[in-house]
């Protein structure tokens, strides 16, 4: 099993560097790992201090993508890096091993048993991916339950229900924000990097107090029939202007 990061990595050196060693990702991985249509260049050793080091990423790391550019080999990062000034800010995707058993043998000899026994395949799902995530999700639902119903947490689930009652334009909102407003902005790396994520929550419960003061729901998929009467009358009157000519 593998786990996603996004991390904000702050390029030192000149010209510029991610202060990590890297190779090709061996094919046995690939080849095990093509359910996740896996690529990129494995971490093999990092430089004390370096930006790589600093961001949060470990050795045997899979970086999968720097900025906006595709890592399929070791020679793409150098290319990418000439495309980056010391100092930038950037996003880099990471894989990396959650869980993962190396049992390719068994696999292969016996696939029935890999799909009973397997956490990563959906499609059909076997029995212990369906316990495991579906009892991960049901525990989350309880938990959520739990938490609403107790005063204390009240503050909290405020913003939370405002979020979730905004949800579709919160989720369209931050991938402007994660994708295209933090990286234009070249924002210095920081000790403290959590912070920019922290206040962009703050942005997200703000921006999603306001939509819902002024309904804005009606205006997107959910709530859509409210315009329906708005709809018709602007068809009407369009029909007696060309009536009218």
């Amino acid at each position: 099993m593998f786990i996603l990061f996004h991390m904000l990595v702050a390029l030192q050196g000149q010209p510029a560097a991610l202060g990590a060693r890297v190779t090709d990702l061996p094919p046995a991985v690939a080849a095990s790992s093509a359910i996740y249509n896996l690529h990129g260049a494995v971490v093999t050793a990092l430089q004390p201090g370096g930006a790589a080091e600093r961001a949060g990423v470990r050795v045997n790391d899979i970086i999968t993508s720097i900025g906006n550019e595709t890592v399929n080999a070791v020679g793409d990062i150098s290319l990418i890096m000439t495309l980056h000034k010391p100092g930038h800010a950037v996003t880099m995707t990471v894989v990396r091993k959650l869980l993962h058993l190396w049992v390719p043998a068994l696999r292969v000899k016996h696939p029935t048993l890999d799909t009973v026994l397997g956490t990563t395949r959906k499609f059909p799902p076997g029995p212990v991916y369906l316990a495991l995530f579906a009892g991960a999700g049901l525990l989350l639902i309880a938990t959520a339950f739990v938490i609403s119903r107790d005063p204390r947490w009240s503050a909290v689930t405020r913003h939370l229900a405002a979020l979730g009652r905004a949800s579709f334009f919160i989720f369209i909102l931050q991938a402007y924000v994660y994708y295209i407003l933090m990286p234009a902005a070249h924002l210095p790396y920081a000790e403290l990097w959590p912070l920019y994520y922290a206040l962009s929550i703050v942005l997200f419960v703000w921006a999603s107090t306001v939509w819902n003061r002024f309904d804005a729901n009606r205006y997107l998929s959910v709530g859509l029939w409210r315009t329906v009467p708005l709809a018709r009358a602007v068809q009407a009157r369009i029909r007696t202007a060309l009536v009218m000519h």
